[in-house]
């Protein structure tokens, strides 16, 4: 028999951990850290050093650089998204397939 996975918990962004179902929450603030969960992201908590700082910084820019990423593929879904919608609507109206591509490429020409 396959062992339900209720019972693991994800790791959150700052490495303390958060129960994958509601009912596991039993309403506690402090519920979602696991006992010896120290946080260890892998830099070093000596916020004096330049290795942190640097490190810190690394992070910080990934994260940015990924979130713009994200962004744009959003974007862009909902561009197609929207042109996919605006072609069945023009079919639903009697537009041909071809008049219809037509409006959506001159509504939307930065997918074609």
């Amino acid at each position: 028999m396959i062992e339900p996975l209720s019972h693991l918990s994800i790791p959150n962004r700052v490495g303390h951990r958060r129960p994958t179902h509601p009912a596991q929450n039993s309403g506690d603030e402090n519920d979602h850290l696991v006992s010896g969960d120290d946080g260890d992201d892998g830099i070093s908590e000596d916020s004096g050093s330049e290795e942190y700082e640097l490190r810190l910084l690394e992070s910080i820019q990934e994260n940015t650089a990924a979130r713009h990423a994200s962004d744009l593929v959003i974007a862009r879904y909902s561009e197609q998204t929207a042109a996919m919608k605006m072609l069945g609507e023009l079919a639903v109206r009697g537009y041909s397939i071809e008049d219809a591509l037509d409006q959506v490429r001159s509504h939307y020409p930065q997918l074609f």
